[in-house]
């Protein structure tokens, strides 16, 4: 069963029987170190890992609630 899942995805699919743990902190692309990435590594064994870096997040999106990935990213779809 899947154990990461990374915004924006659904989290249906995760397993109900390991605890969850959220990387918060900073994510802002090409400034914030990326350190969700170790915290997948190291706890994804035991944990279903919500880590909140997008992959696909483009820097030119404006990071305003106007914009439609910007408010799916804050708030889910």
């Amino acid at each position: 069963m899947k154990t990461i899942f990374r915004s924006p995805e659904s989290i249906e699919d995760r397993d109900k029987s390991k605890k969850a743990i959220f990387l918060a902190g900073s994510i802002e692309m090409d400034k914030a170190v990326n350190w969700q990435k170790r915290g997948e590594e190291v706890l994804s064994e035991k944990y279903v890992i919500f880590n909140p870096r997008r992959a696909s997040w483009n820097t030119s999106w404006e990071q305003s609630i106007d914009n439609p990935q910007f408010k799916e990213q804050v708030l889910g779809n």
